[in-house]
C-alpha cells in the first residue's frame, strides 16, 4: 500500500487488487486504496456516503488491459476491521461464496451497514466489485462501495438511465 506502480516507495501507494482475487474468476474483486486528503487514490470514495452523490454516479467503469466492464453500484457502507477474536462478517475477506448461505450473509451485512438503500439487488452468482478505503469514524474504520457487473441484458437499461441523467461533476 506504500509502493507505487513502478515498485518505488510512495506514501500515496497505488490501488491494488486483493492478493486472493483472480481477475477472471473471483466472484468479488476487492480493490484497496488510500483515502488521500488530496483526493488522490480513493480520497473521494466516501462521496458515495451521500445518496445525492450516488444519484448522479450510479455506475463504475472498470477497465483492464483485457476488457471494459460496467458495474452498477449496489451499496456504500462504513465498517471496521474486526479483531481476530471479534465476531462478525468480514466483508474484506469475501471473495468467493462457498454456497448461497455464505452469499446471503454478505447480502445481510450490506443491508445492515449501507448508508442508504439504492434499490439495486444482488443475487447468488452475480460478479461483484468492491472498492475499499480507510475511514476514520472508528478505530480501523473502512468505507466501501460494492457494485455488480452489468450483464448484456442490463446494458440497455443502464445506457438509457445514463443518457437520461443530468451531466454533473464531482464535488470539490
Amino acid at each position: 500500500i506504500d509502493i507505487d506502480f513502478y515498485g518505488n516507495y510512495s506514501n500515496r501507494g497505488t490501488l491494488y487488487l486483493d492478493e486472493d482475487c483472480d481477475i477472471w474468476n473471483s466472484e468479488n474483486l476487492i480493490i484497496y486504496g488510500h483515502h488521500m486528503a488530496s483526493s488522490a487514490m480513493f480520497g473521494d470514495l466516501d462521496y458515495f456516503a451521500s445518496e445525492s452523490y450516488w444519484e448522479e454516479h450510479k455506475y463504475i467503469q472498470f477497465d483492464t488491459i483485457y476488457e471494459e466492464q460496467t458495474y452498477e453500484i449496489v451499496a456504500a457502507f462504513y465498517a471496521h476491521i474486526l479483531y481476530q477474536n471479534e465476531e462478525g462478517f468480514r466483508y474484506y475477506q469475501f471473495i468467493e461464496a462457498d454456497d448461497e448461505a455464505t452469499f446471503n450473509e454478505y447480502v445481510d451485512f450490506i443491508a445492515e451497514n449501507q448508508c442508504y438503500d439504492t434499490g439495486v439487488d444482488i443475487e447468488y452468482g452475480d460478479r461483484l466489485l468492491t472498492l475499499s478505503t480507510c475511514a476514520y469514524q472508528v478505530e480501523n474504520g473502512r468505507f466501501a462501495v460494492v457494485a455488480k457487473l452489468v450483464t448484456d441484458d442490463d446494458e440497455d437499461t443502464a445506457a438509457a438511465e445514463e443518457s437520461a441523467a443530468p451531466e454533473t461533476s464531482a464535488p470539490t
